[in-house]
């Protein structure tokens, strides 16, 4: 009898150890998170420098920016309503399906001035990282992280994409040049563009023997970089259809490549009338 109870006192200090170990795991578990959440800039959704401990006891470091991404929007030429939704419909349907967890994106515009020599990087539109987009369902609520995803993330930049390249038509087209700058700094860049490089420099208007060659475009890119993604939405216009061959595509793909980089035709809109 006295062992019968021996064992049931062990049995309970057993289950209760156990229970406590369950217990104080959990709320180590809900802490851990809540710090690493801490780690987040709440205004742009990316991760910070500095790191935290739980309890004293264990240190939190913060996430890394898993991908860096730059959407180029080419706005040296209008980009009429009907294919601005159009995009914007791909960005929400396919190009959501391509993020990851504190990817970071950034929204340019080429708005070079008269003069293409002056053409520099501007500021962006837009600089956030892709929160998250499912809940952790011990601690967090779904709709709330759901909705921090549609509404400070997707919509603003949609609002951003689709206000962009409504303007009148430029002179010069240097995407080159502002590509391959960006092509140094992003690891994926999402090109919205007819792909009609124009500067005194390099022409894409002019084809020479029924080809452009990528070579006489003489720009220099300061060496390859590797495992980057060019990724292209198409805008094709009826007023240059012909202009637009298998040559120019054959252009860029080689402008990719020489960097070490891959080309892919993402999307194309509706035909630009």
């Amino acid at each position: 009898m006295f062992k019968s109870e021996a064992l049931k006192t062990i049995g309970g200090i057993v289950l209760g150890i156990v229970g406590i170990t369950v217990v104080a795991a959990f709320f180590f578990y809900s802490e851990k998170v809540k710090v690493e959440r801490s780690l987040i800039d709440v205004a742009t959704h990316c991760p910070l420098e500095q790191s935290k401990s739980v309890w004293g006891l264990y240190e939190v470091d913060p996430p890394r920016t898993t991908r860096r991404t730059a959407v180029l929007i080419d706005a040296t030429d209008r980009i009429p309503k009907e294919q601005r939704d159009s995009i914007g419909r791909w960005f929400v349907e396919e190009f959501t399906k391509s993020l990851v967890r504190f990817e970071r994106i950034a929204i340019y515009e080429i708005l070079p001035q008269d003069n293409y020599a002056l053409t520099s990087i501007p500021e962006p539109h837009f600089d956030q990282c892709a929160p998250p987009f499912e809940a952790n369902k011990w601690i967090e609520n779904p709709r709330a992280v759901r909705r921090t995803f549609e509404k400070e993330f997707m919509e603003k930049k949609l609002y951003i994409i689709r206000s962009l390249a409504s303007q009148k038509e430029k002179r010069w087209s240097p995407i080159l040049e502002i590509v391959d700058t960006l092509y140094r700094r992003y690891d994926r860049i999402v090109l919205v563009s007819d792909l009609m490089q124009n500067t005194p420099r390099c022409s894409l208007y002019r084809i020479r023997g029924g080809k452009r060659h990528f070579s006489r475009c003489g720009i220099r890119s300061l060496g390859r970089q590797k495992d980057r993604e060019l990724s292209v939405v198409y805008l094709s216009r009826e007023k240059i259809r012909r202009l637009q061959d298998d040559s120019l595509i054959r252009f860029w793909q080689e402008f990719a490549e020489t960097r070490g980089g891959t080309f892919a035709l993402a999307y194309q809109p509706p035909i630009i009338k």
